[in-house]
């Protein structure tokens, strides 16, 4: 089980990296795979098959949501609002949005860290599956979205969150690099 999540996990770091710029790909290749095994450890090993996890869901309820969170060993997930969970992963709290049309947001926020706009810029151009910004506070933020229209299955919903699990951990180290404070 475990091998299967390093491979995919592997496979979404050089998904991930092969942006436009392939020679940078290969110099980062062994930091990025460093990262990944800590985003292994995070990840849950690979999900549950069955047909409950393949079924066709046209929305997904905020109660939904967080039983299926909570089935997957998250058990820090709340409801923090209608259409609101907060998800505690590695002891770091992430938000999952869940729109009135069923999309899906994952948001992720960072204080404390000195990045700038190019930098930010710099994430944005070579990653694919989220997207970075400073907010109104200059503190870095990344966010993903999973768009719903003809419906998600529960599978999609843990895929989701677990690339965007990895997106954290390698937003994190890339951070960490830039930081000017």
């Amino acid at each position: 089980m475990i091998k299967k999540t390093l491979t995919v996990s592997v496979t979404s770091v050089v998904i991930m990296m092969l942006g436009s710029n392939l020679a940078q790909a290969k110099m980062n290749i062994g930091k990025t795979l460093a990262a990944t095994a800590v985003a292994t450890t995070a990840t849950k090993a690979f999900h549950k098959e069955g047909e409950e996890y393949t079924e066709l869901i046209q929305k997904f309820s905020d109660a939904d949501l967080l039983a299926l969170l909570k089935s997957e060993g998250y058990a820090g997930a709340s409801i923090k609002r209608e259409g609101a969970l907060r998800v505690k992963i590695d002891g770091r709290p992430h938000l999952l949005f869940n729109s009135k049309r069923g999309d899906l947001q994952l948001y992720y926020g960072v204080t404390g860290v000195d990045v700038s706009y190019k930098n930010i810029n710099q994430w944005n151009y070579s990653k694919k599956y989220s997207r970075a910004y400073l907010d109104k506070n200059m503190d870095p933020a990344l966010e993903s979205d999973l768009e719903a229209e003809g419906g998600l299955t529960r599978r999609q919903v843990l895929e989701f969150l677990d690339t965007f699990i990895f997106s954290v951990s390698s937003f994190r180290s890339f951070l960490l690099e830039h930081d000017k404070s």
